[in-house]
This record gives structure tokens, sequence and C-alpha cells, in this order.
């Protein structure tokens, strides 16, 4: 079950399902531009009872923004297509890539050394429509689910093989952030890894990672974790790449 609407007005829209599965898929209708909406996300059983509920927040783009017909991305299947058939442009040291369980739907991807990652090109079109493409400098977004094993070592989420977009883990003494960037602008989420609280992270856990960007020069950047805006921060200007790396080591040194 998913409720929502917006930031003024509550959640007063209901979508509901009675399929059982460990991954559903909802298309929001008739929502305003740039307005903030509230959700809310509750899983139940067979027999109606909440397992869990999860309340987040997003914002949608202006008015003048194209809309995305359709989407990119990958939920590593056993495979490393992208569910409209994208094939990777490279895969470095490709033993170290693993499908592994727990995962949020079906199998996730395991990146065991400094030196793996797999790329695809970022500057394909959907249905030959130059305004759709796999990606978008003027305005998107980026989500990932992250279980970090263990917290020992800096780690790239993904990056743009000009390194304007990124998402990435730096772990210091006794603390850990999440840092998005684009251009010169950098958001950040900081957690502590050990003790108690909302904002610790234990080894093993699922989260989930977003960042949105609105504007080609002078944008902004927001970074979401498991629902909720964590830091917003301005860029100077954003370029539109060429691929997309997930994993470390863009540049093979």
């Amino acid at each position: 079950e998913l409720k929502y609407g917006s930031e003024n007005q509550g959640l007063r829209s209901v979508i509901t399902t009675d399929k059982r599965t460990d991954w559903h898929r909802y298309t929001l209708r008739d929502l305003k531009p740039n307005t903030t909406y509230k959700y809310e996300a509750i899983a139940k059983d067979s027999n109606g009872k909440i397992l869990i509920s999860e309340k987040g927040e997003f914002k949608t783009y202006g008015s003048g923004a194209q809309e995305i017909r359709d989407n990119f991305y990958l939920n590593f299947d056993s495979s490393l297509y992208g569910h409209n058939g994208d094939l990777p442009a490279e895969i470095l040291t490709q033993n170290d890539l693993k499908f592994v369980k727990p995962a949020v739907y079906n199998s996730a991807l395991q990146v065991k050394s400094d030196n793996s990652h797999v790329t695809y090109n970022a500057d394909r079109l959907f249905g030959n429509d130059p305004y759709n493409k796999a990606f978008s400098a003027d305005h998107g977004h980026a989500g990932a689910w992250l279980r970090i094993e263990k917290f020992n070592k800096d780690m790239v989420v993904w990056e743009t093989n000009d390194s304007n977009f990124a998402m990435y883990l730096e772990n210091f003494d006794g603390f850990s952030r999440i840092v998005a960037r684009i251009g010169d602008g950098e958001a950040y989420y900081y957690f502590n890894t050990r003790g108690s609280g909302d904002n610790v992270w234990t080894p093993g856990e699922w989260h989930l990672v977003t960042m949105t960007w609105e504007g080609r020069n002078n944008g902004n950047l927001e970074l979401y974790v498991d629902g909720r805006r964590r830091d917003e921060v301005a860029y100077d200007k954003s370029t539109l790449p060429s691929q997309i790396m997930i994993g470390n080591n863009f540049r093979h040194d």
C-alpha cells in the first residue's frame, strides 16, 4: 500500500494491490510541477498485518522540465544487462563482481576489489527520441540500494566518465559519510558506524541513497537517504557524460 500527497494537503491518495511480491513499482499521476510530496509505503502479510512502513518525501521537477518516458535501471538479476537490454560497455576485473544474496530484488552486485567496475553508455536514446536519453544533465535522479559489509575503506557507488557526477562513500575514524557530487557542489550525509540512533548504519543493513538534480547551469542538488532529504547544495554547471560507471577505478590507475 502506498499513501501520498502534497506537503500542504497530507496523504490523501492511496494505491493498493493484492499482488504478493517483494518488489513493487507504482506510477504516480497528476502530480504538480515543483511541488514537495510526502509518502508512506506499507508492507503487509497475507493476513493484512503491517510488517513494516517507511515514510519519506520527494520533489517534482519544474514546469519547464522535459518528461522522461523511460528509465535506465539495473536490478542485477544474475545479469549485468539493464532492464531495457542495455549491454555493459566495459567490464573490468569481472571475477571481482559477484551476484550475491541477500538482495532487495533477486540478486545484488558485490564489488569485491578496488579494481572492479562495470560501465554503461549514457548517451544512447530511448525510442529514437533525442529528448529521452539514458542520462540528462539538465535534471534527473539516481538511486542505489547499498549494503555495506565493512566500513574499512572508501567506495565509489557510481560516477560519470568526466567525474562531474558521482556518489561515493568515505570512511573516517568513528564516522562515515555519503557524498553526492555534481560539478563544484557536494551534498553530504554523515552517519556513525557504532552506537544507536537514527544516523547509525550497522554492517549488513540495506539503505536507499538517492540524489536528484535540476538545472544545467546554477543548478540544485539534493541528497536523500531512506526517503528523507538529508542535504541540499547549489552547483555551477553540469555536463553530459558519455558513460556511467558502477564500482571503482574508472581511470584504470
